[in-house]
């Protein structure tokens, strides 16, 4: 943000709470790596994930099948859980830091800056608790986050109108 290039990070303000978030985003670095690689038109030999997602030719399936798709799913849901693990510990880190940097910065100038910040950064939380219940199931699924619609069954159950 251009804000950020014109203030005094000598004084404590609201500023500092964002920069340090932004730090702490940084360093769940295999998150990013476990997202974009869902996007990525691979053969199954450097993907990591879901392998039935991933282009091959159809002349010859085999042809760039050097590692099974187990071992994709398993190695898929290795990083998935090394991330959650990683995602989890920064953001631990970075709620408790944040609360007691606001809280105390709070009892001292009582700037309405803080309320604004909460507001936008709760924006922020609420997508970071998302990724990680989409990194739970991802671990739990064994690698595969399931996106198959529901079926028939559960519409089944609901009665037309």
């Amino acid at each position: 943000m251009v804000v950020n290039l014109f203030n005094d990070y000598e004084k404590r303000n609201v500023w500092r709470a964002l920069v340090v978030y932004a730090v702490f985003s940084t360093f769940a670095y295999l998150v990013n790596l476990l997202l974009a690689s869902r996007f990525l038109s691979v053969n199954s030999t450097t993907a990591i994930g879901d392998t039935n997602s991933c282009e091959r030719p159809e002349a010859d399936p085999q042809a760039h099948s050097i590692a099974s798709p187990r071992v994709s799913r398993r190695l898929s849901t290795l990083l998935s859980a090394a991330a959650l693990t990683i995602y989890s510990s920064c953001l631990g880190a970075n709620w408790a830091w944040q609360i007691k940097f606001l809280s105390s910065l709070w009892a001292e100038t009582h700037e309405m800056g803080i309320w604004i910040y909460l507001a936008f950064v709760s924006l922020v939380v609420w997508d970071d608790i998302v990724l990680v219940k989409w990194l739970f199931t991802n671990v739990k699924g064994g690698g595969q986050q399931r996106s198959k619609k529901k079926t028939g069954s559960s519409m089944a159950s609901k009665p037309d109108k």
